[in-house]
């Protein structure tokens, strides 16, 4: 049996520790998007939606730049 991660909820988790919220609608609040909408990139595991979001904010390094390689220790975990 495939084990697959949920990238963009590990992704959805750094931006909510990166706005220091809790909640997908102060996230939402934060960035311009609706809760909605970020439930649907979890469920979706919309990697690039999340990251052209990070590119128009501005904060695309700070989420993205560990994010390879925790992925990979991870999938090896």
């Amino acid at each position: 049996m495939s084990y697959s991660i949920n990238q963009a909820e590990l992704l959805i988790d750094k931006l909510l520790n990166y706005y220091n919220v809790s909640t997908y609608s102060d996230l939402g609040i934060k960035i311009n998007v609706s809760q909605a909408n970020i439930s649907s990139w979890k469920i979706r595991n919309s990697v690039n939606a999340i990251k052209n979001k990070c590119k128009e904010l501005g904060i695309y390094n700070d989420i993205f730049e560990d994010f390879n390689s925790n992925i990979n220790y991870q999938t090896i975990r």
